[in-house]
């Protein structure tokens, strides 16, 4: 890479790891990832997950524990979207689309977890409108095309 991968680069790997099963490398990079986030639960979740779903259980009690032990709890991002009673994102990407030219992709950051149904959202309009949806969310890049999102539905 041209240059030094951030947080965001690190968890996408984090996350692709726990997709494709590979705990050592999972391991390895949430590593890396506690250095530069210390305080985000969310990193030392997944990796206890993956141990557990490998049948790691005391590894994933560890990491656990280590949460626990820092102050650490996880937040989930959905009840407060909820609370708010709208979508923000849509809301972005309904803007966008009137007053982006038709030919722009539509760029849209976001502080928490995008819900499954905006997902779905996303996925549709960039099929139906024929636009390049980014979407930036708490964990990962999101890129839709054609109908298509680059998390392969995994968000």
């Amino acid at each position: 890479m041209p240059i030094k991968p951030d947080s965001s680069v690190w968890g996408t790997l984090l996350r692709a790891c726990r997709n494709c099963r590979n705990l050592e490398l999972g391991d390895e990079v949430a590593r890396r990832l506690f250095e530069i986030e210390p305080d985000n639960a969310g990193n030392f979740v997944l990796l206890s997950n993956m141990y557990a779903s490998h049948g790691q259980l005391e590894e994933a009690k560890e990491v656990r524990r280590t949460m626990e032990s820092t102050g650490l709890r996880k937040e989930t991002g959905l009840h407060k979207e909820q609370s708010m009673w709208y979508h923000s994102e849509r809301l972005a990407l309904s803007f966008g689309l009137i007053t982006l030219p038709v030919n722009a992709p539509i760029r849209i950051k976001k502080n928490l977890r995008t819900c499954r149904d905006c997902h779905t959202v996303m996925k549709l309009v960039s099929e139906i409108f024929q636009r390049k949806i980014i979407v930036r969310n708490a964990n990962r890049f999101h890129q839709f095309v054609d109908g298509f999102g680059s998390c392969m539905d995994y968000w």
